[in-house]
């Protein structure tokens, strides 16, 4: 089985190239309009960007703007849950739980067959944060009970996701200089055993292929040999470049800090150091889509990305 095709987030395109920050219906159409000429096949939905349903609240108005918007264009599209949902949070477990089967839901009505999951952190940012430079740490005994209790409600909300024909696709996330760990999927190794244990066939892998370059860098890890071992759970893909360069929670996105090719910067591949003819040569018969995750890049250089990713993959098909 070959890829599904090839995406790129409703949010990617450089601030200057549409003359505004913020990122609501209007600025969604209008990005939609730009991709049209850019030969992608999907486009992702990050519920947690648009300012109608950024709070949380799905309302069936919202979603039907979304739809007849979407309709206009030629394209396929994914979903990208809000990434402030934690299925680790015991204090605010329903209202989480009640957000993931809305996001499972709203991926439904849009016809999209992934919904990417952020993994649950440790403890919200905030919280982490105000412990100041003092790194939090957390026993063994409370992370098993936080993992469990993820796995349980993964479980309940994919089967409201198999009724719908959704796939809830948990994505490895990047790791911080002060706050790592502080998510067990910082670890390819330790989101393939939590998928494991989830057993369930509506959940797979978002494969952040930045995000891993990261945490091989930072844990010492063969980033080649832990994407080959991950394939098989492999259901969706985030494709960006970096330089392998892990910052502090604080400095994260920070201008200085990105000229200087530091933290998550979401380029272009072909961008950064992330070898991505031998991480293409491994995905080549995933059933997935291969999505171009960048942010605030240059139309041009987003061109420039995926001719690069489709050269690569006709050369290995």
């Amino acid at each position: 089985m070959k890829i599904k095709g090839f995406g790129i987030n409703a949010d990617a395109l450089k601030e200057d190239d549409l003359g505004q920050k913020k990122f609501d219906l209007d600025c969604l159409a209008r990005n939609l309009e730009h991709f049209t000429d850019m030969d992608f096949d999907f486009v992702e939905i990050p519920l947690h960007r648009l300012e109608e349903i950024s709070d949380g609240s799905f309302s069936p108005s919202h979603i039907e703007k979304i739809r007849r918007i979407l309709s206009s264009f030629p394209f396929k599209y994914t979903v990208h849950g809000p990434d402030p949902l934690n299925l680790k949070n015991k204090e605010d477990i329903s209202s989480q739980k009640e957000n993931l089967i809305k996001s499972i839901e709203f991926a439904h009505a849009l016809e999209s067959e992934i919904l990417v999951f952020h993994a649950g952190k440790y403890a919200a940012f905030k919280i982490l944060n105000s412990s100041g430079s003092r790194r939090q740490e957390f026993s063994r005994r409370t992370i098993e009970k936080m993992l469990a209790l993820e796995r349980e409600m993964l479980y309940t909300a994919a089967e409201r996701a198999e009724e719908l024909g959704v796939t809830i696709a948990v994505e490895n996330i990047q790791p911080y200089l002060d706050r790592s760990p502080y998510c067990y999927s910082e670890l390819l190794s330790l989101l393939r055993e939590q998928v494991d244990a989830v057993n369930h066939p509506n959940i797979g892998i978002t494969l952040d292929v930045g995000h891993a370059f990261l945490s091989a860098s930072f844990y010492r890890f063969n980033f080649i040999d832990e994407i080959s071992k991950t394939v098989p759970y492999i259901r969706h893909v985030h494709i960006h470049d970096n330089f392998g360069r892990v910052t502090k929670t604080s400095e994260n996105g920070g201008t200085e800090l990105m000229a200087e090719g530091y933290g998550d910067l979401h380029l272009p591949m072909g961008f950064g150091r992330i070898p991505v003819d031998k991480v293409l040569s491994l995905l080549h018969h995933c059933p997935c889509v291969i999505l171009h995750e960048i942010h605030s890049s240059p139309k041009e250089y987003t061109k420039e990305a995926l001719k690069l990713t489709k050269g690569i993959l006709s050369e290995v098909a």
